[in-house]
């Protein structure tokens, strides 16, 4: 899924870049995210932790995993509970987390 992706002709030149940087120190994911990969560290009444439903049932590394590779690459620990809900793969909202290093 591509935010560009179903908003007219000229939406894909409107949709940001993903800006990804290798340091010596590792790797920073999508370092304009405005969000962090496990959620913010303070509970919001409306977004407990920043991550919606479908994000929260994903594991860490499962989230890292989209982060990196754009995809999951296996079926994830929660796969019963993504199940009941049919739409979750449109609703996880990826594009606005940040992965700071390689050792988060």
């Amino acid at each position: 899924m591509d935010l560009s992706q179903g908003w007219g002709s000229n939406s894909q030149w409107r949709t940001g870049f993903r800006l990804d940087h290798r340091t010596p120190a590792g790797d920073r994911l999508n370092v304009t995210g405005n969000s962090p990969i496990d959620g913010s560290t303070t509970l919001h009444a409306d977004h407990p932790a920043n991550l919606g439903h479908a994000e929260r049932l994903l594991t860490s590394g499962e989230r890292r995993e989209l982060l990196r590779h754009r995809c999951l690459l296996r079926v994830p620990e929660a796969a019963g509970a993504l199940a009941g809900s049919p739409s979750w793969e449109q609703d996880l909202m990826p594009f606005g987390w940040r992965l700071p290093n390689a050792e988060d």
